[in-house]
């Protein structure tokens, strides 16, 4: 099941993050951004043997790279990497470090690159060698009730 919320760009979207909505729309809808988001999660749906599941999770991270220090909230995260929408514009390019607490975790620093960009929307994919994807699979496996 996909669970979209359609919301205003200027709401704080943390405090809907209990309902597991797995795409957030910007309101008022477009039908081109409804079409975009409705076809990529089709897709999504459709290609289900993803290597890592997506868990949608709102929390902060901290990104630092080369040009600066920058901020977000995650929109999804998976043992594999996250997508981090940004608080303002960053020119974000390869190699950054991610700082950001799971719940009811400690904090989790990883190396990840960026492997897309869409608006103020980032995806980045961890570092293979970094010790923080334990921790992000731990978490996972417990917010599934696989340990």
């Amino acid at each position: 099941m996909i669970l979209y919320g359609i919301l205003p760009s200027d709401v704080d979207v943390r405090r809907f993050s209990r309902y597991g909505i797995n795409t957030l729309i910007n309101a008022p809808v477009g039908r081109s951004e409804a079409l975009s988001v409705t076809r990529s999660t089709c897709l999504l749906l459709l290609h289900e043997l993803r290597r890592y599941v997506r868990i949608p999770l709102v929390i902060e991270v901290s990104m630092e790279s080369p040009s600066g220090k920058f901020s977000g909230s995650t929109r999804e995260i998976s043992g594999g990497g996250m997508s981090v929408e940004l608080a303002g514009q960053a020119s974000l390019l390869d190699t950054v470090s991610l700082s950001f607490i799971l719940p009811e975790r400690p904090p989790v620093s990883i190396g990840a690159t960026v492997c897309w960009r869409k608006d103020s929307i980032v995806g980045f994919q961890f570092q293979d060698s970094d010790l923080g994807r334990q921790a992000v699979r731990g978490w996972i496996n417990s917010f599934l009730g696989l340990d």
